[in-house]
């Protein structure tokens, strides 16, 4: 049952350093801190369209498919959405108007005034699902482009190109509508929305006016840059004629007659420009788009919805399949490679991601010449930096992260931030987590350890001192999940080839006691830096890129001065006063950052109608590790009770106005604890209503996802990670009086021992024992007062390296173990729950193996069970043989009554062996081939 890895010259040489950057594996690449930043597991079915009759009909066709396309995504680890934005309710305009009207105008944000709401709700989500999904595009374009706008924002050099060919109305007309904009880079002239405050038909016709006007005066490029301003055209320029990638997969259901070479004379300036663009439109797609993916729909065809409904399946799995097969051919790592279970590597790459969008924020350079000056010098003790809430630590340890390299290029990072993940959500499977990380660097191949603080911390103080390599260990926020441990785990004083950096947050009126500890430990003084405040010129520079690379219009937003000499100046107070001031509201008076967060919550519940926006914040805040987009939208659909192309629109505004205040790794989560906690606070009456509304999503679910060509069911994994939590919220938030604490430990999740085995095998041994520990912080104990829940939570301790390596060990394991511990002690067999489990593993028909010979392996020595090579033997019966070339030794084995029944000794380095006849060998000895006996034990 117990596993072993065979040690090889591959992974002996990476140890020293001797493989050249260009031969080292994937998988060794990824420990050493360098994660191959992919995609995440999910498609995304874009929609792009003009917004005609023939959208909002065909469209339902593409719903209707959902289902069957999301179970065919399942199956395969992916999840499966459909983005369709558009709004068919304010496509209507009067018949004599150009433009949509001005009542239908947003003031903020910015790039969304002027009637370009939709338009940036569209960008903002295509740039969403840009760099972390895989987006197939669906295009519904015919003989029409869609409602105009006016362009925002028009080059003052062009402008000014504009205002000399102009006649003295038109210029008039012109300076009046477009004011310059000092701001903005290059300097430009801004659409003056200020003056449709008040809608009238005076207004609504100037502005026809003014859109001719443009028309008549720009040239053709200057239209092209200006006046292409249509929903659709924004998205077709923004997708598939920028991404080859998006173009091979882009459908395009052509829905209504191609456009005519020729207009007639009659035709009005507007209808010329529109038939114009949507020719240089046809042509520019058709030069781009593959003609296999094209479906055209001419009025006169009669093509039934069935019909249509097969064509569009097809292609659609097409691109999925090939998707699938993408995502293979770059992310080929088995299971276990190398024996290095996947599950870790998965969390190196979710870490490195993370690090990427924390990356784009701006950061605190001060102390940066500190932290290189660290890594490069012969400091021997630990670096401690600490600063207030939403001071950037976090921000800050990803520039880091980004500049390491280039500092020592032969450095190992090893990187954990603080409930990330269920492996970095207490202090031990962090711990854990490392030590695994930095055994398998140093020597090449893992260790069997126990899941105890005292295991893991033996590893990492051994570990570092072995000087075998250069180690640099980060944990981000480690007060956050330190409680009451003391520091025994961390190595005081280090070896000239380890580096260990931890941050902890130190607010002036709440003192960390993780601090005083650490003083108190022996590091120097010296080691322990602050985080600065901004200074004035860095809080200017925030102030006007605090979106980082959200949004375009970032350098336009113009900020109060008073904002500007506030006092704290932190990050997350810069950030949340730019996406204040981003959704327009500057003329808050704010004067601490409580009062800005609680006014934020207004301003995005004001965006939304009902509590559509606090459902929304708070299914991301209380969710462990934030939630899968899918599941948001279809537990928030279900709330609501909407149809799924309205409920989505909801949520990608909700996306697009939160913007840089939520984080997507691979679920959607609020990027900065002091939102979230403002968050929480805030709708506190609503918490059990919405994990109440989270359990029943996840309790109606299938546990598996089935295919009739596969015989392994698929795990519905989130299922086994959502639902306990949820419950176990749910039982404290209930306020009848009940006894919280045996309702918890005696649920379902604890009691059912196929529920735990499968839970296991679906998301690993980790998120079981992190639902015993989330009980027991809930319940607030520290002795646990159940036979039960010690006997589960010592066997994960003791079998989690087995059950991580494969989890359908879980029977057998837990078999033996129970049956171990009732020898030791009998009257655990009183216990009922303790008693069932046993009787269940004895009549479970589900095949699985039995430990016959508990004692197997106790003589061999700590180091010397592994082997260079097993191979079958062909006598009668169920035997093997292991060589073992540095003990030189061979071993026969049994394997059906697992036992050892020969062991050969003394035969000079063996590396090889090819058996014949009954019981004879030829073996490799050195360079010699030597013909043994193997059940004699003697040599021919």
């Amino acid at each position: 049952i117990a596993t072993t890895t065979i040690n090889t010259d591959k992974n002996n040489e990476l140890v020293n350093g001797a493989v050249a950057k260009t031969t080292v594996p994937t998988y060794m690449s990824i420990l050493q801190g360098k994660p191959l930043l992919g995609r995440n597991k999910k498609i995304v079915l874009y929609i792009l369209s003009d917004n005609s009759p023939e959208y909002r009909k065909y469209m339902r066709i593409i719903y209707r498919l959902q289902k069957q396309l999301r179970k065919k995504c399942h199956l395969k680890g992916f999840e499966f959405l459909i983005s369709d934005v558009h709004n068919t309710d304010a496509v209507d305009k009067s018949k004599s108007s150009i433009l949509m009207q001005t009542s239908r105008w947003t003031q903020s944000p910015l790039e969304a005034q002027g009637g370009h709401e939709e338009a940036a709700n569209c960008l903002s989500e295509i740039t969403r699902h840009s760099s972390t999904a895989f987006i197939i595009p669906v295009l519904f374009l015919g003989s029409s482009l869609g409602v105009s706008m006016l362009p925002l924002t028009i080059e003052s050099q062009d402008f000014t190109q504009v205002l000399t060919a102009a006649s003295d109305d038109e210029k008039t007309l012109l300076e009046k509508w477009y004011i310059i904009d000092n701001c903005y880079q290059p300097m430009c002239h801004r659409l003056n929305t200020e003056l449709c405050k008040h809608s009238t038909g005076t207004i609504e016709a100037e502005l026809n006016n003014l859109y001719e006007t443009l028309l008549q005066l720009f040239s053709d490029d200057l239209k092209d840059s200006y006046m292409s301003t249509t929903v659709v055209e924004q998205e077709i320029n923004n997708t598939v004629l920028m991404s080859q990638e998006l173009a091979k997969r882009c459908i395009w259901i052509q829905t209504g007659p191609p456009p005519f070479s020729n207009t007639s004379e009659t035709s009005s300036a507007y209808d010329k420009e529109v038939h114009r663009r949507i020719n240089k439109l046809y042509g520019e797609l058709r030069a781009h788009l593959s003609e296999k993916n094209l479906i055209r729909i001419l009025p006169a065809m009669g093509i039934q919805d069935d019909e249509l409904e097969s064509i569009i399946e097809s292609l659609v799995e097409k691109s999925i399949e090939c998707i699938f097969e993408e995502y293979a051919a770059k992310n080929n790592l088995s299971r276990n490679t190398f024996g290095v279970d996947h599950v870790l590597l998965e969390e190196i790459e979710t870490i490195g991601q993370y690090s990427k969008i924390l990356a784009q924020n701006s950061p605190n350079f001060d102390i940066m010449n500190d932290i290189k000056r660290y890594i490069k010098d012969n400091t021997s003790y630990p670096l401690i930096v600490s600063g207030p809430s939403g001071c950037g630590k976090s921000v800050f340890i990803s520039k880091i992260v980004e500049n390491i390299h280039r500092w020592k290029p032969d450095i190992n990072l090893i990187l954990r931030y603080a409930n990330l993940t269920a492996r970095s959500s207490d202090l031990v499977s962090t711990l854990g987590s490392i030590a695994c990380q930095m055994y398998v660097l140093a020597n090449g191949h893992p260790i069997r350890m126990e899941h105890t603080l005292e295991s893991y911390s033996k590893i990492i103080h051994d570990t570092s001192s072995q000087n075998k390599c250069m180690f640099v260990i980060i944990i981000d926020s480690v007060d956050d999940i330190m409680n009451e441990t003391n520091l025994s785990w961390l190595p005081i004083k280090l070896s000239s080839t380890c580096k260990i950096i931890l941050t902890l947050t130190e607010n002036n009126y709440e003192k960390n006691s993780t601090l005083d500890k650490l003083s108190e430990a022996g590091i120097p003084h010296k080691c322990f830096v602050k985080m600065k405040q901004f200074s004035s010129r860095q809080w200017q520079d925030i102030l006007s890129s605090g979106g980082g690379e959200f949004y375009a219009a970032n350098g336009a937003i113009k900020m109060p001065n008073e904002w500007k000499m506030l006092h704290g100046k932190t990050p997350f107070h810069a950030k949340s006063l730019w996406w204040l001031a981003w959704l327009g509201h500057t003329s808050v008076t704010i004067v601490n950052i409580a009062e800005m967060l609680d006014k934020l919550l207004q301003v995005i519940e004001s965006k939304f109608s009902n509590d559509y926006a606090e459902i929304l914040m708070l299914m991301i805040s209380l969710s462990q590790w934030g939630i899968r987009e899918t599941d948001c939208v279809d537990i928030f659909q279900r709330a609501t009770q909407m149809d799924a192309h309205a409920a989505f629109r909801i949520w990608s505004k909700f996306c697009w106005l939160l913007g840089p205040m939520l984080l997507n790794v691979r679920n959607i989560r609020i990027a900065d604890k002091s939102l979230r906690n403002a968050i929480m606070h805030k709708y506190k009456h609503k918490h059990a209503h919405v994990h109440q509304i989270i359990r029943e999503f996840f309790d109606r679910q299938e546990n598996f996802f089935t295919n009739s060509n596969d015989i392994t069911p698929i795990y519905n994994t989130e299922k086994y990670i959502k639902l306990p939590y949820h419950h176990f919220c749910n039982v404290m938030e209930d306020h009848t009086g009940l006894n919280k604490m045996e309702i918890l430990f005696h649920s379902f999740y604890f009691t059912e021992l196929q529920w735990m085995a499968d839970k296991v095998h679906a998301t690993g041994p980790s998120h079981l024992m992190n639902d015993v520990l989330t009980c027991e912080h809930m319940a607030n104990i520290k002795s646990q007062p159940y036979a039960h829940i010690r006997i589960l939570k010592d066997f994960l301790c003791q079998y989690m390296y087995e059950l991580n390596y494969d989890g359908h060990q879980f029977f057998t394991l837990i078999k033996f173990y129970i049956k171990t511990r009732i020898a030791d002690d009998p009257s655990l067999k009183d216990d009922q729950i303790i008693r069932s489990w046993l009787e269940t593993a004895n009549e479970l028909e589900v095949p699985f193996l039995d430990i016959i010979n508990k004692s197997f392996g106790d003589e061999l020595g700590s180091g010397k069970t592994s082997y260079d090579a097993l191979v079958n033997l062909p006598h009668q019966g169920f035997f093997i043989a292991s060589i073992s070339t540095d003990r030189e030794e061979i071993c026969v084995w049994d394997i059906r009554n697992c036992t050892r029944v020969r062991i050969l000794q003394g035969i000079s380095q063996p590396t090889a062996m090819c058996p014949f006849g009954a019981y004879n060998a030829a073996v490799l000895c050195r360079r010699e081939i030597k013909v043994i006996n193997l059940d004699e034990g003697k040599f021919k």
